[in-house]
């Protein structure tokens, strides 16, 4: 019987949830996009693996850090001895374990390796600010390889970057994990014989879907397990506390039709959220509606703002993940209705982008009318950045806070749709009330939009340029689109003549 393979990847895509593991083995055709969140963290952890590197060979000198990424470890670290280097970056271990229902060949890859007094630390990149379980069970599967493949292990850490704004760039903790690490990788010869027998099983795992579908990581395969509850989910009604959507998956309910009239524990905000999700029929609070429209004056301006939140900043004083933009897009809507769309997106990587885009943006609002945003709390914190970047503006970037319009909150408030799904995001309202808004649009979210600007920097390939004027362009045109349908209701139209649910 040949050896099945796992890598330190495939066995947390297995403690997350088997099937997945299965999946991911034997039918990894099924697999479908999960928006950009791996693009952005490769990003963040190319970024911390060269702020690693500058680090190590800053303390250790240049000849005592030896680079081993993508080769078999037990190479790179017999040829650290003997050149007598005490610290490597980057090395794969490979080992088999032998399980009742046949064997896995084991592979797992370390982002650091440091001679100790009694062995080696393994150490970890984390992409983000703090240590997570995920961390902790990637260095014991790491550890439990490591020794098999006879390196001689001493203590082991996760590597991330400090918040504090008091250094030119962010500093890199090492927050010791050895006693986490030893206690996980004790489970791991039990957790190991199962995944065996569960990767090698002729038929796909039965796992029910729940909060393990989108937790560490989002799961490729939620589109396929999810096909037959997806719309009437209790993991897709928006509003739910996790406990609440537990305790209705213990008691056996996943699909909102079937649970009883009256729900127990529940409070207000969840009644009527399962309310709304058991409702097939669109509603629309016209006169809610009215008023909010009421209240936009000429020329109106619908803005969208990308940004970044970059693990190492190459900006001095950022903190690491403070918030960045690097684009806007704005449609403006004079009194006659005729449309101009102003943008801005910065490609000078040693720059710091937000004098700049915030001389462009002034320009782009005009200085009067009403601004049309979705989530007006996040394009406040937003300007609120510009402003501490760029003083000399504050005061214009205060006056546009004070003209901000919030899409999101009227949609929430005065919008039902079961074509909404689990939430009020714009890409899933415009699917519903303006389906051609991202039409040909290449990215998939914000995420996404961050590693492209990456790449971009990187690169300066034009493409990529027009991917992303042309992404944060559909989000402002998204808008127009949606308040134009609303004008529609206002001016006649029956919540029954909205648009079917996709």
């Amino acid at each position: 019987m040949h050896a099945l393979p796992a890598t330190d990847r495939l066995l947390e895509s297995w403690l997350q949830c088997e099937r997945r593991a299965w999946l991911e083995t034997h039918r990894s055709a099924l697999a479908t996009p999960v928006g950009g969140l791996e693009p952005y963290l490769e990003e963040q952890r190319s970024d911390l693996r060269r702020l690693y590197l500058e680090r190590l060979r800053a303390a250790h000198g240049a000849l005592d850090v030896v680079s081993g990424t993508e080769r078999d470890g037990r190479e790179v670290v017999a040829g650290a001895l003997r050149s007598g280097a005490t610290c490597v970056v980057g090395a794969t271990f490979e080992t088999t374990f032998q399980a009742s229902s046949g064997a896995l060949r084991l592979r797992a890859g370390v982002d650091g390796l440091r001679s100790g007094t009694r062995g080696w630390r393994l150490e970890a990149l984390a992409a983000g600010g703090r240590v997570r379980p995920h961390h902790v069970r990637r260095l014991a599967f790491a550890h439990y390889v490591a020794a098999a493949a006879v390196l001689s292990t001493e203590r082991a850490a996760v590597v991330h970057v400090t918040r504090e704004t008091a250094q030119p760039r962010p500093g890199l903790v090492a927050s010791d994990v050895t006693a986490a690490v030893t206690s996980a990788r004790s489970r791991l010869p039990t957790r190991l014989e199962a995944a065996a027998a569960s990767l090698r099983a002729g038929t796909e795992p039965r796992t029910r879907v729940g909060p393990h579908c989108r937790s560490p990581r989002g799961c490729p395969f939620r589109t396929h397990c999810w096909s037959g509850n997806r719309s009437y989910s209790i993991f897709q009604v928006p509003m739910l506390r996790t406990s609440t959507r537990r305790a209705l998956r213990s008691a056996g309910w996943l699909d909102v039709r079937r649970l009883p009239p009256e729900v127990p524990g529940l409070s207000p905000e969840e009644r009527q959220a399962l309310e709304d999700a058991r409702e097939t029929r669109s509603r629309v609070d016209t006169a809610s509606v009215r008023r909010h429209l009421d209240r936009l004056e000429p020329p109106v301006a619908f803005l969208d703002m990308e940004f970044a939140t970059p693990a190492v900043p190459w900006i001095p004083r950022m903190a690491a993940f403070e918030p960045l933009p690097f684009q806007f897009s704005v449609h403006l809507e004079g009194a006659d209705g005729e449309l101009v769309q102003r943008a801005y997106l910065h490609r000078d990587a040693p720059l710091d982008p937000r004098p700049p885009l915030t001389a462009a943006l002034l320009r782009a609002l005009h200085g009067t009318g009403s601004i049309v945003v979705y989530d007006a709390a996040g394009e406040r914190l937003l300007l609120r950045a510009l402003a501490s970047a760029v003083p000399e503006r504050a005061a214009e970037l205060e006056a546009a806070q004070a003209r901000i319009w919030d899409l999101l909150s009227l949609i929430r408030g005065s919008v039902r749709h079961p074509g909404f799904g689990s939430g009020w995001g714009l890409k899933r309202v415009a699917a519903t009330l303006a389906p051609d808004a991202y039409r040909g649009v290449a990215l998939a979210d914000g995420l996404a939009a961050q590693a492209a600007w990456r790449r971009l920097l990187r690169t300066r390939d034009p493409h990529l340029a027009r991917v992303l004027l042309a992404y944060c362009a559909a989000d402002s045109r998204a808008m127009v689109a949606i308040v134009r349908v609303l004008r529609q209701w206002v001016a006649g139209s029956r919540a029954a003549e909205m648009p079917a649910s996709p």
